[in-house]
């Protein structure tokens, strides 16, 4: 071919039908494109080449790099974003955290101030009460065979441990995907999940039950410890009721129970809960079992991008997590209905 053509076609002077014309014969003919090298690597050494070359498509390499810096920056300017909110929000508690302890300061400082000023102004009288004592019982004393227990009724906040407990255990799953955006940058998406059975845990040992509460109000009682007032509700469950069938006031202390009278709504220990002395009530609230019945669960996805430079590794990380449980630490009680 003549080599002026080939010049032409490196300096951009053909036309566009004539310049597809020799794309073409370039594309079929091997000796063609040999005189092209040598007419280029002439055309080069000779300077001011005007030589159009046309723009590579960017391989898959390249697009994933490219895609990886892009995720790189979103969780880069995400994580910046978190710090600063971070930030704020400790330094907006702080300072709320501030103004209350001064609130709490002023007032303390003011009753202070106030209790002082009424003890010189108004001295307290002497109303010439005894001491009142408490004593324990001391165990296996000799004492106990003729101790009195109705100074310790009504029983409450004793607690128990259920002999069929078992030991608590855990579950743990996961499942973790990867892919390689680059030579470089790796995608990780991840579900990490724990189950928990057997979690200690407390029920009521003797609750109120609701179904005695609405007969009583149903057949006209009287809660005599709530001063006489008609019916039973919520909060009533240690009080005794007296029924219109009562024959004695149901305050009256007596050795046996008296007929027509309920001593509390809370008869699973007791029936009747009677304790001869003392509040005629035997057990009353916050008799607990420790039970392993409890359950929870916790579940978060993740999301992490890792990028390898020369002498760095680029690592951002995201995390959403939820947890649940029906009981979450000691005391913690749960239905005493369904405690499983």
């Amino acid at each position: 071919m003549n080599p002026d053509k080939l010049f032409d076609y490196l300096e951009g002077k053909l036309s566009p039908s004539e310049r597809t014309e020799l794309e073409e014969r370039l594309m079929s003919d091997p000796q063609l494109r040999r005189e092209l090298a040598v007419a280029r690597q002439i055309h080069t050494n000779m300077g001011n080449s005007r030589e159009i070359i046309g723009v590579a498509e960017p391989t898959l390499e390249e697009r994933g790099a490219v895609l990886g810096r892009r995720i790189a920056i979103a969780f880069s300017v995400l994580v910046f974003a978190n710090v600063v909110f971070g930030i704020y929000a400790i330094a907006f508690m702080k300072k709320k955290e501030r103004t209350q302890l001064n609130t709490e300061q002023n007032r303390t400082e003011l009753a202070e101030s106030l209790a002082r000023t009424a003890a010189v102004a108004l001295p307290p009288p002497n109303l010439d009460v005894e001491e009142i004592k408490f004593t324990a019982p001391v165990p296996d004393a000799p004492s106990n065979k003729t101790l009195d227990f109705s100074v310790y009724e009504p029983f409450n906040f004793f607690p128990g441990y259920d002999t069929t407990n078992r030991l608590p255990y855990a579950e743990h799953f996961n499942l973790s995907i990867q892919r390689e955006l680059s030579k470089s940058t790796v995608l990780t998406l991840a579900y990490v999940g724990t189950e928990g059975h057997r979690l200690i845990t407390q029920k009521d040992a003797n609750p109120g039950s609701a179904a005695l509460c609405q007969q009583l109000t149903a057949q006209g009682a009287i809660d005599v410890t709530a001063g006489f007032t008609l019916g039973c509700g919520p909060g009533n469950e240690n009080d005794v009721f007296q029924l219109p069938t009562a024959t004695v006031p149901c305050d009256t202390l007596s050795p046996t129970p008296l007929p027509g009278c309920v001593y509390s709504t809370r008869q699973k220990i007791l029936t009747p809960n009677f304790c001869p002395g003392g509040a005629q009530v035997c057990y009353g609230s916050n008799n607990t079992n420790t039970l392993t019945s409890a359950n929870s669960i916790y579940n978060s996805a993740q999301i992490t991008v890792e990028r390898k430079a020369t002498d760095f590794t680029f690592l951002a990380a995201y995390t959403f997590a939820k947890g649940l449980d029906d009981s979450s630490a000691f005391n913690d009680l749960v239905n005493f209905e369904i405690p499983s």
